[in-house]
């Protein structure tokens, strides 16, 4: 599992840093309450730590995704922080979301082309590789039509700098 950060392109380093805390401790806030999603913030949280920081765009950028992001069909847990009015206006400043292997492992996949949004592999690839990508695949079970099109929207970010 992994802590996903979306941070608004104009931050500095050291802000998308501190906005990613922000938004972090809000999924603990968000998610207090027993539920699946907590469960999986907490196995997180106890077993994998791992954040990736990306780039999220401009603020209507971030506010599609997170309109996205916020689809009832979403099974992960999900939370945005927005900086105070006095220091810029209550923008909103990180979306963080918890994925797991499933959702980040077939993302890449589809970044390689290895296979498309329907998870069928690429017919050109060496028959090693094809093997290995179905098998990782056929582990995950079965995904949601949401799930897919996770997948392909975390494509769309990139890390931040």
């Amino acid at each position: 599992m992994r802590c996903y950060h979306l941070n608004n392109m104009y931050l500095s380093s050291i802000q998308q840093g501190i906005q990613s805390a922000h938004a972090q401790m809000e999924l603990f806030v968000k998610y207090k309450n027993h539920s699946t999603q907590k469960e999986l913030l907490y196995d997180w949280a106890e077993n994998h730590k791992t954040m990736i920081v990306l780039n999220g765009g401009f603020l209507s950028d971030m506010q599609e995704a997170l309109e996205f992001l916020n689809n009832p069909e979403n099974p992960y847990p999900v939370a945005e922080f927005y900086e105070s009015q006095e220091a810029m206006g209550g923008m909103l400043t990180n979306i963080a979301i918890v994925l797991p292997e499933k959702i980040y492992k077939t993302a890449e996949f589809m970044r390689k082309r290895y296979i498309d949004g329907n998870l069928n592999t690429d017919p050109k690839l060496h028959i090693t590789v094809v093997d290995e990508v179905e098998e990782i695949l056929a582990g995950f079970g079965e995904f949601t039509t949401y799930e897919l099109e996770l997948c392909s929207f975390m494509n769309q970010f990139r890390m931040a700098s």
